[in-house]
């Protein structure tokens, strides 16, 4: 009789002991799952951004026929003028170069655009003074861009291409009335600040340079 008693309550005691560790292994599972809830309902805060502009304008150069040239390609009697000899008269704008600057701020933009437009109106000057105050430098500047193929062509090629380019030289020839910068435009966007990337990329090369000293530690 006590050996039979002493098997019945053996096991007793055993589920007893379960039980009284249950509670103690549930919380320890449930633990994790409340910290990862917690890192769930953490939110995202957005990036920082900041306003970048940019602004952006035309150099133009202006020039003017000659009056020898306006008697040679004028039409007209001395007693009527016609459309065409009185649009002569207007000074031709013609496009140079088109100038872009970027800033943090739109006075920035807009003063860096003016420096860089006084070495682009020079520019501008020069290219008018080339192409209609001289007609040989007018001339040998557009040979120049047939290249050195143009000294390859037999005589008549080379002959019919240079009093093309005479005769355009020739409408072209007057003087120059000057260069400025067109109306400045302008915009804004949001973008990333520099210092936001620069963080990320040194963060990263500064783990990577950790994770090489474990490596030669561990050698």
């Amino acid at each position: 009789m006590k050996f039979i008693a002493e098997r019945m309550i053996f096991p007793a005691i055993a589920t007893a002991l379960l039980l009284s560790l249950l509670p103690i292994e549930e919380a320890a599972l449930a633990a994790p799952k409340k910290k990862d809830a917690v890192k769930e309902e953490l939110p995202t805060a957005p990036p920082p951004t900041k306003k970048e502009f940019l602004c952006q304008g035309s150099v133009n150069y202006s020039w003017q026929r000659s009056s020898a040239d306006k008697q040679q390609t004028g039409s007209a009697t001395d007693n009527q003028i016609s459309q065409q000899d009185q649009d002569r008269e207007k000074p031709i704008e013609v496009f140079a170069e088109l100038l872009q600057a970027k800033a943090d701020s739109e006075q920035q933009a807009r003063e860096d655009l003016s420096v860089r437009s006084t070495t682009s109106i020079a520019r501008a000057m020069e290219a008018c003074t080339q192409d209609h105050e001289s007609q040989s430098r007018c001339i040998s500047g557009k040979l120049s861009t047939f290249g050195p193929d143009y000294r390859m062509w037999d005589f008549e090629r080379r002959r019919a291409a240079l009093d093309a380019v005479s005769k355009d030289c020739t409408s072209r020839i007057g003087y120059c009335i000057g260069a400025k910068l067109s109306e400045v435009i302008c915009t804004s966007k949001d973008v990333l600040p520099p210092a936001a990337s620069e963080n990320t990329g040194s963060s990263e090369g500064v783990g990577f340079e950790k994770a090489k000293d474990k490596k030669s530690k561990k050698k």
